[in-house]
């Protein structure tokens, strides 16, 4: 798996450059909105999982499952790019690893991205997508999950979910993009350690998919949402990493309300050791039976 991810990692590596201000993350979005990038996964998958489509919503809906195994759970899975970026290669390896490593199914919805629909109506029709999953495998076994910006999606639909009949069994938090604001004093001192990602750019992707909302919308910053009530929280995250204050912030609310937050777990810098990141999730997930109740 190293082998695979290391080498689909390194065009993630442009991204500092695309995100280094204003302007160029506009020209960027404006080339994504243009040509769109293939979401679909990369076929030689197949030799590894089960791949299935769905269409709920109205949106593709992949479903990987173990090659050779029955599934002892699920993990519903928003994926990373600042809402204005598509899924990649890099992520459907990791999840095809996750889901033949801990003998997992795992849903990836496809969500439009900026404002396409916008944060409200992504956030909404994520939710659901969700509870489709989680009403046909059991909320009991089911775990929401993401990465960065696919992180904050994944912690807005949990706070959707807070119903006394449906509660996920976990939630799972990868470097999260938890307030679209960029509002932490220590971020600025951050940015120079972070390979992928920047400040300005950031800030004008989540104008785009905040369509109208304020940046501090719990919708769009769910930092800001009500972190009571949630399934037990997991956060991975990097010292080197720009979103890392997220994590703290978040982890700290959590404690604040008695919701259950496992300590901050400590990734190798994001980008240059991606693949050692993707693999520490999966091994932690496999060994300690991970935000499962």
């Amino acid at each position: 798996m190293n082998d695979l991810i290391a080498r689909v990692v390194l065009p993630m590596l442009g991204s500092k450059r695309r995100l280094a201000d204003t302007h160029r993350a506009r020209r960027a979005f404006a080339a994504n909105a243009l040509r769109p990038a293939r979401y679909a996964p990369p076929p030689a998958l197949t030799r590894r999982v089960r791949l299935a489509v769905h269409h709920v919503e109205g949106w593709p809906v992949y479903e990987i499952t173990p090659a050779k195994t029955q599934p002892g759970r699920t993990v519903v899975y928003w994926h990373g790019g600042a809402y204005v970026n598509e899924i990649m290669a890099v992520h459907w390896w990791f999840l095809s690893a996750l889901a033949a490593q801990t003998q997992t199914r795992v849903i990836v919805p496809i969500y439009p991205l900026g404002a396409a629909l916008g944060a409200s109506r992504v956030v909404h029709t994520s939710t659901s997508i969700a509870r489709h999953f989680m009403d046909e495998y059991g909320s009991a076994e089911t775990i929401l999950m993401g990465d960065s910006a696919g992180g904050g999606l994944a912690l807005a639909v949990a706070q959707q979910l807070r119903t006394p009949d449906v509660t996920a069994a976990g939630l799972v938090l990868i470097s999260p993009w938890l307030d679209a604001e960029l509002s932490d004093p220590r971020q600025p001192q951050l940015e120079p350690k972070d390979a992928m990602l920047g400040i300005a750019g950031l800030r004008e992707a989540a104008r785009q998919y905040a369509d109208g909302l304020p940046l501090a919308h719990r919708l769009v910053s769910p930092i800001n949402g009500n972190a009571a009530g949630l399934p037990p929280v997991t956060i991975f995250t990097s010292t080197a990493d720009l979103l890392s204050p997220d994590s703290y912030r978040f982890a700290a609310a959590c404690a604040a309300v008695g919701t259950p937050c496992q300590s901050v777990r400590s990734l190798p810098p994001r980008a240059q050791r991606a693949h050692q990141q993707a693999q520490e999730v999966i091994n932690q997930l496999a060994s300690s039976g991970i935000t499962m109740r």
